[in-house]
Protein backbone atom coordinates (compact mmCIF):
# COMPACT_ATOMS: atom_id res chain seq x y z
CA UNK A 1 0.00 0.00 0.00
CA UNK A 2 0.96 3.22 -0.62
CA UNK A 3 0.99 6.33 2.03
CA UNK A 4 0.86 9.69 1.52
CA UNK A 5 4.68 9.45 2.54
CA UNK A 6 5.43 6.97 -0.34
CA UNK A 7 3.78 8.33 -3.08
CA UNK A 8 7.12 10.26 -4.56
CA UNK A 9 9.61 9.88 -7.26
CA UNK A 10 11.14 6.68 -8.38
CA UNK A 11 13.16 6.07 -11.44
CA UNK A 12 14.74 2.77 -13.97
CA UNK A 13 15.06 1.47 -17.07
CA UNK A 14 15.37 -1.80 -18.60
CA UNK A 15 15.90 -2.59 -21.97
CA UNK A 16 14.47 -5.58 -24.01
CA UNK A 17 17.28 -7.94 -25.73
CA UNK A 18 14.87 -10.55 -27.10
CA UNK A 19 14.48 -9.31 -30.71
CA UNK A 20 18.22 -11.03 -31.79
CA UNK A 21 16.99 -14.11 -31.50
CA UNK A 22 13.25 -13.66 -32.81
CA UNK A 23 15.52 -12.49 -36.23
CA UNK A 24 17.55 -15.80 -36.13
CA UNK A 25 14.57 -18.01 -35.80
CA UNK A 26 13.04 -16.11 -38.60
CA UNK A 27 16.49 -16.73 -40.98
CA UNK A 28 16.15 -20.45 -39.75
CA UNK A 29 12.86 -20.90 -40.81
CA UNK A 30 13.14 -19.41 -44.25
CA UNK A 31 16.34 -21.52 -45.10
CA UNK A 32 14.32 -24.48 -44.19
CA UNK A 33 11.37 -23.44 -46.41
CA UNK A 34 14.18 -22.92 -49.47
CA UNK A 35 15.05 -26.47 -48.46
CA UNK A 36 11.94 -27.67 -49.12
CA UNK A 37 10.77 -26.20 -52.76
CA UNK A 38 9.56 -22.71 -51.98
CA UNK A 39 10.39 -20.23 -54.02
CA UNK A 40 14.04 -18.29 -52.57
CA UNK A 41 16.17 -15.52 -54.28
CA UNK A 42 19.48 -16.95 -55.50
CA UNK A 43 21.32 -15.07 -53.43
CA UNK A 44 19.84 -16.31 -49.83
CA UNK A 45 20.27 -20.44 -51.04
CA UNK A 46 23.88 -20.90 -49.92
CA UNK A 47 25.16 -23.74 -48.77
CA UNK A 48 25.52 -25.42 -45.18
CA UNK A 49 29.04 -24.15 -44.81
CA UNK A 50 27.87 -20.20 -45.42
CA UNK A 51 24.57 -20.28 -42.88
CA UNK A 52 26.26 -20.40 -39.70
CA UNK A 53 28.59 -17.28 -40.53
CA UNK A 54 25.34 -15.33 -42.30
CA UNK A 55 23.36 -16.01 -38.90
CA UNK A 56 26.24 -14.50 -36.82
CA UNK A 57 26.46 -11.55 -39.22
CA UNK A 58 22.57 -10.83 -39.17
CA UNK A 59 22.50 -11.09 -35.45
CA UNK A 60 26.02 -8.73 -35.31
CA UNK A 61 23.77 -6.50 -37.47
CA UNK A 62 20.63 -6.90 -35.56
CA UNK A 63 22.31 -5.79 -31.93
CA UNK A 64 23.78 -2.97 -33.66
CA UNK A 65 20.81 -1.30 -33.96
CA UNK A 66 18.30 -2.49 -30.78
CA UNK A 67 14.52 -1.65 -30.56
CA UNK A 68 13.87 2.14 -29.44
CA UNK A 69 13.06 2.05 -26.01
CA UNK A 70 11.32 5.04 -24.04
CA UNK A 71 13.10 5.93 -20.65
CA UNK A 72 11.23 7.86 -17.92
CA UNK A 73 13.50 10.92 -16.86
CA UNK A 74 11.68 13.02 -14.36
CA UNK A 75 8.40 13.95 -12.06
CA UNK A 76 7.19 16.88 -10.28
CA UNK A 77 4.05 17.74 -8.93
CA UNK A 78 2.12 20.50 -7.32
CA UNK A 79 -1.50 20.07 -5.14
CA UNK A 80 -2.87 22.76 -3.44
CA UNK A 81 -6.62 25.37 -2.84
CA UNK A 82 -6.30 28.46 -4.86
CA UNK A 83 -7.68 29.78 -7.58
CA UNK A 84 -4.72 28.29 -10.26
CA UNK A 85 -2.07 25.83 -9.88
CA UNK A 86 1.44 25.93 -11.13
CA UNK A 87 4.25 22.75 -11.68
CA UNK A 88 7.65 22.97 -12.96
CA UNK A 89 9.31 20.88 -15.31
CA UNK A 90 11.53 18.16 -13.46
CA UNK A 91 14.91 19.73 -12.84
CA UNK A 92 16.27 16.42 -15.21
CA UNK A 93 14.44 17.92 -18.30
CA UNK A 94 16.14 18.77 -21.45
CA UNK A 95 15.45 19.21 -25.15
CA UNK A 96 13.40 17.35 -27.29
CA UNK A 97 12.06 15.23 -24.37
CA UNK A 98 8.13 14.37 -24.24
CA UNK A 99 6.31 16.05 -21.08
CA UNK A 100 2.77 14.66 -20.35
CA UNK A 101 0.85 16.69 -17.90
CA UNK A 102 -2.52 15.23 -15.83
CA UNK A 103 -4.48 17.91 -13.87
CA UNK A 104 -7.45 16.99 -11.56
CA UNK A 105 -9.55 19.70 -10.29
CA UNK A 106 -11.85 19.01 -7.12
CA UNK A 107 -15.13 20.76 -9.01
CA UNK A 108 -16.82 20.21 -12.21
CA UNK A 109 -17.85 20.88 -14.63
CA UNK A 110 -15.09 23.03 -15.34
CA UNK A 111 -12.18 23.52 -18.29
CA UNK A 112 -8.72 23.23 -17.05
CA UNK A 113 -6.51 25.72 -19.44
CA UNK A 114 -2.54 24.91 -19.60
CA UNK A 115 0.03 27.58 -21.25
CA UNK A 116 0.53 28.08 -25.31
CA UNK A 117 2.10 25.13 -26.72
CA UNK A 118 0.93 22.57 -25.03
CA UNK A 119 -1.58 19.94 -26.62
CA UNK A 120 -4.64 18.27 -24.37
CA UNK A 121 -5.36 15.36 -25.80
CA UNK A 122 -8.07 13.88 -23.60
CA UNK A 123 -10.31 15.19 -20.74
CA UNK A 124 -13.41 14.45 -18.69
CA UNK A 125 -15.66 16.41 -16.56
CA UNK A 126 -18.64 15.90 -14.42
CA UNK A 127 -20.09 17.28 -11.58
CA UNK A 128 -17.76 17.44 -9.01
CA UNK A 129 -14.36 16.50 -10.82
CA UNK A 130 -12.41 17.93 -13.78
CA UNK A 131 -9.32 16.03 -15.20
CA UNK A 132 -6.83 16.60 -18.18
CA UNK A 133 -4.22 15.32 -20.18
CA UNK A 134 -1.71 18.07 -21.89
CA UNK A 135 1.74 17.15 -23.67
CA UNK A 136 4.01 18.73 -25.21
CA UNK A 137 7.58 18.74 -26.99
CA UNK A 138 10.54 20.30 -24.24
CA UNK A 139 12.12 23.37 -25.81
CA UNK A 140 15.13 25.30 -24.52
CA UNK A 141 12.51 28.05 -24.03
CA UNK A 142 10.86 25.65 -21.65
CA UNK A 143 14.11 24.66 -19.81
CA UNK A 144 14.78 28.52 -19.19
CA UNK A 145 11.18 28.95 -17.83
CA UNK A 146 10.29 25.77 -16.34
CA UNK A 147 7.07 26.96 -14.73
CA UNK A 148 4.06 25.16 -16.12
CA UNK A 149 0.59 27.29 -14.83
CA UNK A 150 -2.81 25.52 -14.93
CA UNK A 151 -5.82 27.81 -14.66
CA UNK A 152 -9.76 27.21 -14.61
CA UNK A 153 -12.71 29.68 -14.43
CA UNK A 154 -14.58 29.54 -11.27
CA UNK A 155 -12.25 30.74 -8.41
CA UNK A 156 -10.70 29.19 -5.65
CA UNK A 157 -10.77 25.21 -5.66
CA UNK A 158 -8.70 22.09 -4.27
CA UNK A 159 -6.28 20.37 -7.26
CA UNK A 160 -3.09 18.45 -8.15
CA UNK A 161 -0.49 18.47 -10.83
CA UNK A 162 1.68 15.51 -12.01
CA UNK A 163 3.98 16.17 -14.90
CA UNK A 164 6.45 13.62 -15.89
CA UNK A 165 9.21 13.54 -18.73
CA UNK A 166 10.36 11.00 -21.45
CA UNK A 167 13.32 10.55 -23.34
CA UNK A 168 13.11 8.23 -27.13
CA UNK A 169 9.23 9.20 -27.40
CA UNK A 170 8.17 9.21 -31.66
CA UNK A 171 6.22 7.64 -34.60
CA UNK A 172 3.15 8.46 -36.21
CA UNK A 173 1.29 8.80 -33.32
CA UNK A 174 3.46 10.07 -30.31
CA UNK A 175 1.26 10.53 -27.77
CA UNK A 176 -2.28 9.08 -27.32
CA UNK A 177 -4.71 9.29 -24.32
CA UNK A 178 -8.42 8.19 -23.15
CA UNK A 179 -9.81 9.40 -19.44
CA UNK A 180 -12.64 8.19 -17.73
CA UNK A 181 -14.57 9.22 -14.01
CA UNK A 182 -16.25 7.38 -11.62
CA UNK A 183 -18.38 8.05 -8.51
CA UNK A 184 -18.93 6.62 -4.90
CA UNK A 185 -16.13 3.91 -5.18
CA UNK A 186 -12.72 2.94 -3.69
CA UNK A 187 -11.59 1.06 -7.02
CA UNK A 188 -11.03 3.03 -9.89
CA UNK A 189 -10.19 1.52 -13.19
CA UNK A 190 -7.98 3.10 -15.98
CA UNK A 191 -9.77 3.23 -19.48
CA UNK A 192 -8.69 0.94 -22.23
CA UNK A 193 -7.63 1.59 -25.33
CA UNK A 194 -5.30 -0.09 -28.13
CA UNK A 195 -1.57 0.96 -29.01
CA UNK A 196 -0.75 0.62 -32.52
CA UNK A 197 2.53 0.03 -32.79
CA UNK A 198 5.50 -0.72 -29.58
CA UNK A 199 5.04 1.95 -26.93
CA UNK A 200 5.60 2.51 -23.10
CA UNK A 201 2.07 2.86 -21.39
CA UNK A 202 1.39 5.42 -18.32
CA UNK A 203 -2.00 5.10 -15.59
CA UNK A 204 -3.07 7.61 -13.80
CA UNK A 205 -5.63 7.31 -10.88
CA UNK A 206 -6.85 10.50 -9.04
CA UNK A 207 -9.83 11.07 -6.81
CA UNK A 208 -11.28 13.65 -4.56
CA UNK A 209 -12.77 12.42 -1.07
CA UNK A 210 -12.21 13.62 2.58
CA UNK A 211 -10.46 10.05 3.55
CA UNK A 212 -7.73 9.02 1.61
CA UNK A 213 -4.82 8.86 2.63
CA UNK A 214 -2.99 5.93 0.54
CA UNK A 215 -3.49 3.86 -2.98
CA UNK A 216 -2.86 0.48 -3.54
CA UNK A 217 -1.77 -0.04 -7.26
CA UNK A 218 -0.73 -2.99 -9.23
CA UNK A 219 2.64 -4.65 -8.59
CA UNK A 220 3.57 -5.19 -12.10
CA UNK A 221 3.55 -1.09 -12.82
CA UNK A 222 6.46 1.31 -11.40
CA UNK A 223 5.38 4.30 -9.68
CA UNK A 224 6.58 7.56 -10.87
CA UNK A 225 4.92 9.71 -8.10
CA UNK A 226 2.02 11.28 -6.40
CA UNK A 227 0.71 13.71 -4.55
CA UNK A 228 -1.92 14.37 -1.54
CA UNK A 229 -4.35 17.05 -0.60
CA UNK A 230 -5.81 17.74 2.89
CA UNK A 231 -8.71 18.67 4.43
CA UNK A 232 -12.63 17.78 3.16
CA UNK A 233 -12.68 16.98 -0.74
CA UNK A 234 -9.13 17.14 -1.31
CA UNK A 235 -7.75 15.55 -4.79
CA UNK A 236 -4.80 12.84 -4.48
CA UNK A 237 -3.64 11.13 -7.12
CA UNK A 238 -0.94 8.48 -8.47
CA UNK A 239 1.50 7.75 -11.71
CA UNK A 240 2.54 4.81 -12.79
CA UNK A 241 4.07 3.32 -16.22
CA UNK A 242 5.25 -0.16 -17.31
CA UNK A 243 8.40 0.20 -16.88
CA UNK A 244 9.26 -0.99 -20.72
CA UNK A 245 8.43 -0.44 -24.13
CA UNK A 246 5.48 -3.25 -25.05
CA UNK A 247 4.21 -4.68 -28.33
CA UNK A 248 1.05 -3.37 -29.67
CA UNK A 249 -2.44 -4.28 -28.11
CA UNK A 250 -5.30 -3.50 -25.73
CA UNK A 251 -3.80 -1.46 -23.19
CA UNK A 252 -5.06 -0.17 -19.72
CA UNK A 253 -7.75 -1.53 -16.93
CA UNK A 254 -5.24 -0.93 -14.55
CA UNK A 255 -6.73 -1.03 -11.07
CA UNK A 256 -6.03 1.30 -8.33
CA UNK A 257 -7.77 1.15 -4.73
CA UNK A 258 -7.98 4.17 -2.44
CA UNK A 259 -8.34 3.10 1.50
CA UNK A 260 -11.70 5.26 1.69
CA UNK A 261 -14.41 5.61 -0.87
CA UNK A 262 -13.97 8.34 -3.21
CA UNK A 263 -16.55 11.05 -3.77
CA UNK A 264 -15.37 11.35 -7.31
CA UNK A 265 -12.43 9.49 -9.52
CA UNK A 266 -10.74 10.64 -12.04
CA UNK A 267 -8.57 8.06 -14.65
CA UNK A 268 -6.21 7.83 -17.28
CA UNK A 269 -4.02 5.64 -19.70
CA UNK A 270 -1.84 7.04 -21.90
CA UNK A 271 0.27 5.32 -24.58
CA UNK A 272 3.76 6.67 -25.72
CA UNK A 273 4.70 5.43 -29.27
CA UNK A 274 8.21 4.94 -30.44
CA UNK A 275 9.97 5.60 -33.52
Amino acid sequence: MLTADDLGTAASGRRARTGALLLVGQIRRHNVLGRSGHSVHPRHHRGHRDRPRDLIACRQRHLAHPLPQITFTGYASDTGNAPAGQVSLPATAAEGETAVLFATLGVGPATLTAPEGWAQISGKSINGITGAVFTKTVTATDLAAPQVPVTWAGGTAKYTLSLATYEGVGGEHPVEAVTATDLGVSEHRTPTMTAAGRSLVLSYWSDKSTATTAWTLPPNLLLRGGTTGSGAGRVSAALSDAAAVTASGGVGGQLGVTDATSSRGFTATVVLGTP
